[in-house]
């Protein structure tokens, strides 16, 4: 079943600047896709085990946030994380909160990472 079947879909027109003052490009957007006017940011992982700690886990990178003196909102509306497991792809909407933690120096221009785990059973 589709999500939004009467939606408005569109590509952002990638000529926002980077950091470094130069322009971006459709392929570096600051999201991926524009629905019904909302930018749209999909992060994926896969679905990995870690056998010391007997958990697992899923890691997503390079999320942009709202950061102070950096950006003062999200860079995006709406942000999907999807994650490939040995039964299927899953897509799942971020709640804005779960899991996120910054990455030192490099946030600011790289963004946050989202890291989810859970024990087995």
């Amino acid at each position: 079943d589709l999500i939004h079947p009467h939606s408005v879909f569109s590509l952002p027109k990638g000529d926002e600047k980077m950091m470094s003052g130069r322009r971006r490009g459709m392929f570096r957007a600051e999201v991926d896709w524009i629905r019904d006017g909302r930018r749209v940011e999909l992060k994926h992982s896969r679905l990995l085990w870690d056998p010391r700690r007997m958990y697992w886990y899923c890691h997503f990178k390079d999320i942009k946030f709202a950061l102070d003196g950096v950006r003062s909102g999200d860079m995006f509306d709406e942000l999907w994380l999807a994650i490939y497991s040995p039964h299927g792809v899953h897509l799942i909407q971020h709640s804005g909160s779960l899991g996120v933690s910054a990455t030192g120096n490099v946030t600011a221009a790289l963004g946050s990472h989202i890291r989810v785990q859970s024990k087995t059973g």
